[in-house]
């Protein structure tokens, strides 16, 4: 009988380990996550306006590549032309550092929704970005421009 508690006690306590580790790797990826998204917001007062559209257009996508876009061409504040996965540009529009697009997407049987993206500059190509759909739900994540 001492055997078999033994065992399970061995058990428990080997369990609890690996939930721990496991629990202690989830936390520092999130923290990792963070400082990400702490970096410094990119300063564009001193930009002038071409400068400026250059800093936006181009391809943006989190680093596991299942969100993207790509702005193509912007005038003045705002975006003329902009690609989405299964979705089309709306309407967009920047200022400062500061990027909103709003996507509309059609799905057969479903019928259409569309999104807002909000984001913010920061430095080394990155922006910190909201997505909220028509429900209110909020994504957030961090793109790389590529």
């Amino acid at each position: 009988m001492n055997r078999s508690r033994l065992a399970i006690i061995v058990m428990v306590v080997a369990a609890s380990t690996v939930c721990g580790i496991a629990d202690s790797n989830a936390r520092q990826a999130r923290r990792r996550d963070l400082q990400q998204q702490q970096q410094a917001e990119l300063d564009t007062k001193g930009l002038s306006p071409e400068l400026l559209r250059k800093a936006f257009i181009g391809t943006w996508n989190d680093q596991g590549g299942r969100f993207w876009f790509a702005i193509d061409d912007i005038a003045g504040t705002q975006v003329h032309s902009a690609r989405f996965r299964l979705a089309h540009l709306k309407s967009g529009h920047i200022e400062g550092n500061r990027l909103t697009l709003v996507s509309m997407s059609c799905i057969p049987v479903i019928g259409c929704y569309s999104y807002t993206i909000e984001g913010k500059l920061l430095a080394q190509s990155r922006m910190d970005m909201h997505a909220t759909d028509e429900t209110g739900d909020t994504v957030h994540f961090v793109l790389v421009r590529k």
